[in-house]
């Protein structure tokens, strides 16, 4: 039986909502929240995805190496605000 693996996708990417054609942007310098508000084409529209040894990835900011959370314990928003290495990381 032949198995089919996965690609990893290790490496710096831009991530698009489909819906809206809109990039995901880090407000670097403001809230820290991840969103399609500003649409520059720069470094805080580039996240490095890096793999896991258990399959998953943490998703880093290529400009300020803080990575993407979800504050799941309050407001539910993605940002980089918080810096736990947490399961909501």
């Amino acid at each position: 039986e032949a198995r089919c693996q996965e690609p990893k996708l290790d490496g710096t990417y831009r991530v698009v909502t489909v819906g809206s054609g809109r990039y995901w942007h880090e407000d670097g310098s403001q809230d820290k929240l991840i969103s399609t508000r500003y649409q520059p084409d720069d470094d805080f529209t580039r996240f490095v995805f890096e793999s896991q040894k258990d399959g998953t990835y943490v998703i880093k900011m290529k400009n300020s190496k803080r990575h993407l959370h979800e504050d799941g314990g309050s407001d539910k928003l993605l940002s980089t605000r918080f810096q736990p290495d947490d399961e909501f990381t």
